[in-house]
């Protein structure tokens, strides 16, 4: 006989299955859909599109000079020559993700730009497949493109990136308070986030990642979210596999997992606690994920025919394969921790002086610190991200998942800040001798 406990649990596991195979649906079935747009219907915002990347080139930056603060036209173009492509067979289309190439493109420094226009022209000469992952944004690029050009989505991208960016940087504020939102804000500028949403590639990865850190500072407290916040991490995880484009997955991840431990940290949890719930979170975010593209992989090979195993990472990952590339790998770590510091040093200067008039203000804290031992394994992720992708950690890109690290490390130095000293001086009010600088 079924105890209450068995019920529950295994109307858990029906729920749970019964979201996944709903998502995995939504997913077939919206691809499809978009897929049965006719390439008549974008190819004139296509050709628009063609001069705006002509004019920028094709790592435009336009902000600060800075090799983290740059706009990635090379991917952008691939992203439109696969939303321009339209097939009589919709959903063979959507499994192999076709793109048109012209001969003799991959000669040139901008390859993905000259198949661009040979697809928009009619004068491909061939097709390669990008189909070893979901490409969930032609669910929205391809519709916008029967109606808009490059240079007019990315100012709808973002406008809507700035203001869920402010939205969530106030429910931070609320829920937490300046102890958390201090840290986030520095994170994310110093990632520049609040630029380069104006990508279309980077926008789609920032975007799940602030809607992840909306979730946790929405629902954290809520008795079936904290009880199941592993399955919840798991819907990020399959929402980045299909949504997502592989170029800075790790925040959205990294980030929700920051905020949702801070949380628990507020409330008591000892540093097994802590531990536990950072494996289990990271857990289902990575299982999901995982499974996502592989059911996708595996769904594509029966259905094109083609099972290359390579295709699946793209030959990006594993473990550099000799002691010198290792040794190079460590540099560029060192150089992906480095840039963004001394690209934003006025911001730097600034946090530091925050940071100093807090601490002496307002005492050292004594603090526990093996509960601070899960944030520092935090910051590490991006370390960790940069050996393990072999292939894609160089580019520039990925240091944009060093606000992963930024936002853990103050977060760490926070916690040693007399925040009843520093709440009791704002409560007196004035800036007198009672007050905060009193």
């Amino acid at each position: 006989m079924d105890t209450t406990k068995d019920k529950g649990m295994k109307n858990i596991v029906k729920k749970v299955l019964l979201t996944a195979a709903g998502l995995f649906a939504f997913y077939l079935l919206s691809l499809t859909l978009v897929y049965c747009i006719p390439k008549s219907a974008m190819v004139e915002n296509v050709a628009e599109s063609i001069g705006v990347i002509a004019q920028d080139g094709k790592y435009p930056n336009w902000f600060f000079g800075s090799p983290v603060c740059f706009f990635d036209n090379y991917s952008d173009s691939r992203m439109l020559n696969m939303a321009l492509q339209t097939s009589e067979h919709p959903f063979h289309a959507a499994m192999s993700a076709d793109y048109e190439v012209v001969e003799g493109s991959g000669d040139t420094e901008f390859a993905q730009y000259y198949d661009l226009v040979a697809a928009a022209e009619g004068k491909a000469t061939g097709s390669e497949s990008y189909g070893r992952m979901w490409h969930g944004y032609l669910v929205w690029l391809k519709p916008l493109l029967t109606f808009l050009n490059l240079h007019e989505i990315r100012q709808i991208i973002y406008m809507v990136s700035f203001f869920l960016y402010l939205l969530t940087i106030l429910a931070m504020n609320k829920k937490m308070g300046f102890r958390a939102a201090f840290p986030f804000i520095c994170g994310t500028l110093m990632s520049y986030t609040t630029i380069i949403t104006i990508n279309m590639m980077f926008s789609v990865d920032v975007n799940l990642m602030l809607l992840g850190v909306m979730m946790v500072l929405l629902f954290s407290g809520n008795r079936t979210y904290d009880r199941y916040e592993p399955l919840f991490f798991g819907l990020i995880g399959t929402s980045m596999a299909f949504w997502g484009t592989f170029e800075a997955p790790l925040i959205t991840l990294g980030m929700p997992l920051l905020i949702s431990m801070q949380m628990r940290q507020r409330q008591g949890k000892n540093a097994k606690q802590l531990w536990g719930h950072l494996i289990g979170n990271g857990a289902g975010y990575g299982i999901a994920y995982a499974v996502t593209l592989v059911l996708k992989w595996v769904l594509a090979a029966l259905v094109t025919g083609s099972s290359d195993g390579s295709a699946v990472s793209g030959g990006w990952i594993g473990l550099p394969p000799s002691f010198r590339e290792y040794s190079g790998r460590l540099v560029s770590i060192l150089q992906g921790y480095l840039t963004p510091l001394r690209s934003m040093g006025i911001l730097i200067g600034l946090i530091a002086v925050v940071l100093a008039v807090l601490i002496i203000r307002f005492r050292v804290k004594k603090v526990a610190v093996g509960r601070l031992l899960p944030f520092a394994f935090i910051c590490c992720f991006p370390a960790f991200w940069t050996l393990v992708l072999f292939g894609h950690s160089g580019h520039g890109f990925t240091r944009f998942i060093m606000m992963i690290s930024v936002d853990a490390f103050l977060w760490i130095v926070m916690n040693f800040i007399d925040w009843e000293s520093f709440r009791d001086k704002l409560k007196k009010g004035c800036f007198g001798k009672t007050g905060l600088l009193g």
